[in-house]
Formats: structure tokens, sequence, C-alpha cells
């Protein structure tokens, strides 16, 4: 349970955190920022300051939160759509509450990551803008992108070794 509050803690200093960055650093921003950019990194699509902090933040907090709130309605399927290494240990009423606990902790880690990652977003953002004319780092977004994938990749690996590795029995 400490784990659980604990990684809650964390993710809730994040959100706060991407929150605060976004509403502090969009100051950087013209009054038109370039919010669209094509697949070459030229801006096609612009909104005001205050939209694009609006939209920004709503969006990025809002996508973090479903997250958060899909893993803690995890709890409520039937044991048998458990699928994680010994499903069946995991699938006991003895024990299921405890695998809904363990990915639980692991959707509150996806979420903090998914935090820094709309941070480094945002900053690429305000990073397009300050060009003339704006566009987007197309090397930056590229990072961005495997970063996430491979971090993902990452957090798939560890959650089912927290599954092989806790069997209890």
């Amino acid at each position: 349970m400490k784990t659980v509050k604990n990684s809650l803690v964390l993710w809730l200093v994040f959100e706060v955190g991407l929150v605060a960055y976004v509403m502090f650093s969009s100051r950087l921003l013209p009054e038109r920022v370039a919010t669209h950019f094509t697949a070459g990194g030229a801006a096609d699509g612009w909104m005001t300051r205050e939209d694009h902090v609006l939209w920004f933040t709503l969006f990025s907090a809002g996508v973090v939160s479903a997250l958060v709130g899909v893993f803690y309605l995890f709890r409520f399927c039937p044991a048998k759509y458990l699928n994680v290494p010994n499903a069946e240990f995991w699938r006991s009423p003895d024990h299921y509450p405890r695998a809904m606990e363990i990915l639980f902790v692991f959707g509150l880690r996806l979420a903090s990551a998914l935090c820094i990652w709309f941070m480094l977003l945002h900053y690429l953002l305000i990073d397009a803008n300050t060009r003339s004319p704006s566009s987007l780092s197309s090397g930056g977004i590229t990072v961005l992108t495997l970063g996430l994938l491979i971090a993902t990749g990452g957090w798939l690996v560890q959650m089912f070794r927290a599954y092989a590795k806790l069997k209890l029995a």
C-alpha cells in the first residue's frame, strides 16, 4: 500500500509540474503560436497563446489523468482477463487485489513518464516558435518519440518481471 501512495504522490507532483511548466513557460511564446507542423517541420497551424495554453494544458493533463483512471478501473475487470506471468496465481481471489495494486502502480509510473514527455514536447514547441519562420526540429521530435517508445518498452519489461518474480506461493 505504501508503494501505491508513493507512486500516487509522485504522479501528482509530475501532473502539477506539467501544468505549472506549461503555464509559466508559455510566456516565452509569441502571441500567435505555431501549433501544428508538416512532416518536414514547417508550421501549418496556429492559435493564440491563450488558446494554446488552455488546449495544451487540458489535453496533456487530461490524457495522463484518463490513463490513471483506466489503470484504476482495471481492478473491476473479472480476474479471468488478467494476462500476466503466473496468471493462475495472480487470478486467485487471494492474490488478485495485489495483482491489481501492482498494475495500478505501474500505471502511475507510466503516467509520470508521460507528464515528462508532454513537458519535453512543450519545450520543443517553444523552441519551434523561437525560429523564423517557425519550424519544428525533426531531430528533436524523433528523439522524443523514440525515447517514449524505449521507455514504454522498458516499462512493459519491468511490469512483467514484477509479476514473474513476485509469485509468493
